[in-house]
């Protein structure tokens, strides 16, 4: 299912190039919705905006998905603030909102994207008490590993296997770490595993991305493409092109 496969993607929005382009809104449907979606907006109707958004709703980590209606309620103000609404109340349904085909429609160059029948699919728009509280919650995340450890410039995400909590962090120069702990030990600890100079690769017009490390001939590759309800991520470990392991994951504080 292609919006399950949106959702777990850990950037969890969608972006496109200015290469790409697609027809303005030209659709009744289409440009119904947009406006109904609009007034809601204007109005302030912040039930009425949660009871049409598919969850689980993602965000960026460190930030905590949200799961339910009246969670979107409560975090409203996180995810909407004031010019945000600005610029979607100003806006032209036909001119300022696009059909991406079954990606759903975007607004701008891609602020917000809502699927055919209105739902929100998700925001790229960062609010600033988003920014303020992800700042605060990477500082909280490196106050709890391993000093070592501390380096990193983004956070990516922490999945658990049935063997092993690993975590993904993104460092200067656009390379990724991959370090990982064995179940019952903890982050303040010294990883069981680290490796250095991971690469993120992002695939097809649904931008399924996966994550690859290499170490001393292994292959580790956490896969975030999943659309098994249940399951965020595939960790597989290959030698010479052989699977010698293939685990389920699940994200954690997420």
């Amino acid at each position: 299912m292609v919006l399950k496969t949106i959702r777990v993607l850990l950037t969890v929005i969608l972006t496109f190039t200015s290469a790409v382009t697609f027809a303005q809104l030209t659709n009744i449907d289409h440009v119904t919705v947009v406006k109904e979606f609009i007034d809601n907006i204007k109005n302030n109707n912040r039930q009425a905006i949660a009871a049409q958004v598919i969850y689980p709703f993602g965000r960026e980590y460190p930030l905590k998905r949200i799961k339910t209606e009246a969670e979107f309620v409560t975090r409203f103000d996180e995810v909407f603030d004031q010019n945000l609404k600005n610029i979607i109340i100003k806006s032209n349904p036909k001119k300022d909102w696009t059909q991406m085909g079954w990606r759903g429609i975007m607004l701008n160059q891609g602020d917000l994207w809502i699927d055919e029948a209105g739902d929100l699919i998700g925001v790229n728009y960062e609010t600033l008490k988003t920014k303020n509280l992800k700042k605060s919650l990477i500082e909280r995340d490196k106050s709890w590993l391993q000093e070592s450890l501390r380096n990193f410039e983004r956070p990516v995400c922490q999945i658990k296997t049935k063997t092993h909590t690993i975590r993904i962090d993104e460092m200067k120069g656009g390379t990724y770490r991959y370090t990982s702990w064995k179940i019952g030990r903890k982050m303040s600890e010294k990883p069981d595993l680290l490796i250095e100079k991971g690469e993120k690769i992002v695939e097809g017009t649904s931008r399924s991305t996966r994550f690859v490390f290499k170490n001393e001939g292994h292959e580790f590759e956490i896969n975030f493409a999943i659309e098994e309800e249940g399951i965020d991520a595939i960790l597989t470990i290959t030698k010479d092109k052989e699977v010698l392991s293939e685990q389920n994951a699940v994200f954690l504080n997420y």
